[in-house]
């Protein structure tokens, strides 16, 4: 059973501050730190074997309780934090693989992987305390485990949404002071937006190249060092 840690829970605040004629905002330091452990890789498999996959078993220093995921799982958490908070940098997850998926080497160099972004997660101030997250790390019964998917996939809270969880102090201010702060808000947030759209459709363009294009071209580039070295 677990250790009687307390389990880190998103109640992070996010304080605001002036730095000369400057207004800053930061997130508190994590005051309860914890870490993943992911090991025992090992190769399982459901309906009557014809479906097989490899099983990665993850131990929170907070519990000590051991749950099981696949690589699915975390395509999964991936796909919801990056909807979630989509102005945080989100590590990217290894490559899925078809082919010599099962071989000890590759599920071992996958493990190390899986554990990195582990680690940015459990260091992370916002992303180390989401339900999400949480959750993927606890839940360790079948019934609960599919609730909560259905749960976060029902998240209004995500993207531009998740400015609706953030509290004004309870203080009156000024309609003349507060007006023009908002008018450049709505200004400032519309023009991020298509930034940030650009931005993707950048990485999206460069991603796809960078499995066709670039691909063959780096692959050229690596031979010719490879056999410059043997020629050596």
């Amino acid at each position: 059973m677990g250790t009687g840690k307390e389990i880190p829970t998103a109640n992070k605040k996010f304080s605001i501050f002036r730095d000369n004629d400057d207004i800053m905002g930061r997130w508190e330091v994590i005051s309860n730190p914890y870490t993943v452990q992911i090991t025992s890789p090992k190769k399982s498999s459901k309906m009557g074997g014809l479906k097989s996959f490899i099983a990665y078993q993850l131990t929170p220093s907070f519990s000590n309780v051991e749950v099981s995921r696949r690589y699915k799982h975390f395509d999964w958490l991936h796909d919801r934090l990056a909807a979630k908070f989509n102005i945080v940098a989100v590590p990217p997850l290894p490559d899925k693989q078809v082919s010599g998926r099962y071989e000890e080497h590759f599920i071992e160099h996958r493990r190390a992987q899986l554990q990195e972004f582990i680690n940015y997660m459990c260091r992370h101030p916002v992303l180390s305390t989401c339900d999400v997250w949480i959750h993927f790390l606890t839940c360790t019964d079948e019934k609960q485990w599919k609730q909560g998917k259905r749960n976060a996939e029902r998240d209004q809270l995500v993207g531009a949404n998740f400015c609706m969880c953030i509290e004004a102090p309870e203080k009156e201010i000024l309609s003349s002071l507060v007006d023009p702060k908002i008018d450049e808000s709505i200004i400032y947030i519309a023009k991020m937006d298509q930034c940030i759209k650009n931005l993707m459709q950048t990485a999206q363009d460069q991603q796809k190249k960078s499995a066709s294009m670039y691909k063959r071209e780096f692959t050229r580039i690596g031979e010719s060092f490879f056999c410059t070295w043997f020629r050596i």
